[in-house]
């Protein structure tokens, strides 16, 4: 038998980065913070304007012991070179997801990828510039005790800078 000390994955905020500030997750908690379509009501969504956010995400227990999950929706803008690039980590199994189309009563998820617990990967999404992204993120289940846990995303959200032009002289005569 082989015994081995396990590390949580604890993922950190750096310095500077937007917060979501979600109120904390407990039992009974009614998730109307950045709740999109799950929102009873009116939509709710949490724009993202920095390349760095860090959120809170987790899973309780409701009215007579339902588990639910929190569930955060985000509006990006994209880029001016209609490419965004998001790379997130979490201390929990959790998923990013694109949404469309932009309409609460046939809204779907585009494509998806899963992060965690300290495994980041990476989601690409086009579109045209200064359109409005859906984004969405949450816990890929939702049992067991009351549990919050941290998540990062790392966004692209300047303009590219563009690559100089160049001959094939030049190119060559780097290797001589």
């Amino acid at each position: 038998m082989d015994i081995t000390d396990h590390a949580p994955c604890e993922v950190a905020y750096p310095a500077g980065a937007q917060l979501e500030n979600e109120p904390p997750i407990q039992d009974g908690y009614v998730d109307s913070y950045n709740s999109g379509c799950g929102n009873l009501g009116t939509p709710i969504f949490q724009t993202i304007a920095a390349p760095v956010l860090c959120g809170k995400g987790g899973w309780y227990l409701g009215q007579g012991d339902a588990q639910y999950r929190d569930t955060d929706w985000f509006h990006i803008t994209m880029p001016a070179g209609g490419v965004l690039d998001i790379t997130g980590d979490a201390e929990f199994a959790t998923y990013l997801f694109e949404l469309g189309p932009q309409d609460c009563n046939s809204v779907d998820v585009v494509q998806y990828v899963t992060v965690g617990p300290c495994q980041p990967n990476s989601l690409t999404i086009t579109g045209e510039p200064g359109s409005l992204v859906w984004f969405w993120v949450g816990s890929t289940t939702y049992s067991g005790p009351v549990n919050e846990y941290n998540y990062l995303l790392l966004l692209n959200l300047e303009e590219p800078v563009p690559a100089a032009a160049t001959t094939w002289s030049s190119v060559r005569a780097l290797f001589r």
